[in-house]
Parts: structure tokens; C-alpha cells; sequence
């Protein structure tokens, strides 16, 4: 199974949501097998696997830009 890459930013300051970006609010952090599994509501419930390292910056309540690109988009 290949990883699907996404990125969450934590900067909303100035900047429009572009495709394939979704904004919301981080609702939980959890501590998984060295990462950091992020759970974000961006209008239904989202989570999203980042490096302990990359989940430094974000806190649960803050309001975050969850960018999906187009490859890692699968219909179910």
C-alpha cells in the first residue's frame, strides 16, 4: 500500500484556500508508533499521520489548512 501524502498548515493568515485544501480545527493530537496522529473537523471528521516533528506547531483548537494533492484523492 503506497503512503498518501498530506499537509497541514497552521498559517491561515492572508492566504484563500486553494483546491484540494480543506480548513479546519484540530480536535485531538494522539501519539502513535512515532508519529502524531492529528484528528481535524473540516465539516466531517478527518485524521491525518505526521511526523512528531510536524505536529510541534499544532494545538488542539487551532485552526488549520488540511492540502490534499490530487494523487493521493481516492473514491471509495
Amino acid at each position: 500500500r503506497r503512503q498518501r501524502q498530506m499537509c497541514i498548515r497552521d498559517r491561515l493568515k492572508g492566504q484563500a484556500p486553494g483546491r484540494n485544501t480543506l480548513s479546519g480545527r484540530v480536535t485531538q493530537l494522539t501519539e502513535e508508533r512515532g508519529q502524531v496522529r492529528v484528528r481535524v473537523d473540516v465539516g466531517f471528521p478527518m485524521a491525518v499521520l505526521v511526523s512528531s516533528a510536524g505536529a510541534d506547531a499544532l494545538r488542539v483548537g487551532q485552526r488549520v489548512r488540511v492540502h490534499i494533492p490530487p494523487e493521493a484523492l481516492s473514491v471509495l
